[in-house]
């Protein structure tokens, strides 16, 4: 089980700086590779959406994120 923190998949999917976008990709690779799981905590997607709000305003979608 591993945790990646909120800014590292920010840096995933928003790639400001090329040297930790890269590195986080690196390490998703790992992980994927070992299968372990990857777990995020309860605050991860108020974390997530707060961050890409920043970062690109209205352009994210709202209805990203379902809880069935």
């Amino acid at each position: 089980m591993i945790v990646v923190d909120t800014p590292g998949w920010v840096d995933l999917f928003i790639p400001k700086n090329k040297v930790r976008s890269d590195l986080v990709e690196k390490v998703i690779e790992v992980i994927e590779e070992k299968e372990m799981e990857i777990y995020a905590p309860k605050l991860f997607i108020i974390e997530f959406t707060s961050m890409m709000w920043k970062l690109v305003g209205d352009m994210i979608p709202t209805n990203v994120f379902r809880q069935d």
